[in-house]
């Protein structure tokens, strides 16, 4: 996940497959892995080539370096143009708003403000080295978190401290960023590939089936209608029953050998 030491930026986004799994890292370290719009389309082919690609199963969006994940837009591209900044599938940076139906995880190898912040958000969790840090400035700067800080951020953790942050720009450790909810785990920063790299492999063995029904309601699990989410999860669990995932499992399982899942995933409902 570290690339050469030099801070050219020939490809400011680079993909690598790892058999089932899309490596996406953002690669301008010389402007904190700063969001233009080369990297905006960048990360919009990665997304594009995550979905449209039967054998990829997840993907791992992490950053060049060990200072900055993102620093969010970078402003002189958006003084210049801010429509750059923003995909018409994807939305900010190609990522926060793009239709996924895959997983896509987060490596937050060093600071991840703003943009950079609301990218992570977007993703269905994020691992962070210990020597991250997260905020939103934009308040201090005259605009909001308008791509996701506002709608996900008080989804994602309390109510109090997802407003502390939007309205001080406080910037948290990720040890307090791992106590408010706001990242799934924190490792050395020494480990943080390898440990990223662990579980989205874990999720590329399971079902795919399986996994995208789970995102599929699992997305949903903030309806206020309990009701509501009863009549998604039967729906859900009946198609997933129903499919041949489910009988291959526990065929596996039993013979102790490995999965031989669909090859096409399951659509939602």
């Amino acid at each position: 996940m570290s690339p050469s030491g030099n801070d050219l930026e020939p490809h400011p986004v680079r993909t690598r497959r790892d058999g089932a799994v899309l490596e996406i890292t953002i690669d301008r370290r010389a402007k904190g892995n700063a969001i233009d719009g080369a990297v905006t389309s960048g990360l919009t082919r990665a997304l594009r080539e995550l979905e449209e690609t039967t054998e990829l199963r997840v993907g791992l969006l992490t950053a060049a370096g060990t200072r900055h994940f993102c620093v969010g837009s970078d402003l002189s591209a958006a003084e210049q143009d801010p429509g750059q900044l923003i995909d018409p599938v994807g939305g900010f940076g190609g990522v926060v708003r793009y239709p996924r139906t895959k997983p896509l995880v987060a490596a937050i190898n060093g600071d991840a403000v703003g943009g950079g912040m609301e990218l992570a958000l977007a993703c269905d969790f994020a691992l962070a080295s210990d020597t991250a840090r997260f905020g939103f400035p934009e308040a201090s700067i005259g605009v909001v978190a308008g791509a996701g800080g506002l709608v996900r951020l008080p989804r994602r953790i309390p109510a109090a401290s997802a407003m502390e942050l939007l309205l001080t720009g406080r910037l948290v450790d990720a040890a307090e960023a791992l106590a408010i909810g706001l990242i799934a785990r924190v490792v050395p920063a020494a480990r943080l590939a390898d440990e990223a790299m662990r579980s989205v492999r874990a999720i590329a063995q399971a079902s795919p089936s399986a996994v995208r029904a789970t995102r599929e309601l699992a997305g949903r699990a903030s309806i206020p209608d309990e009701e509501t989410l009863w009549r998604l999860n039967d729906a859900v669990l009946a198609r997933i029953l129903a499919g041949p995932d489910a009988a291959e499992g526990r065929r596996a399982f039993l013979a102790r050998r490995a999965p031989n899942w669909a090859v096409a995933a399951d659509q939602p409902d």
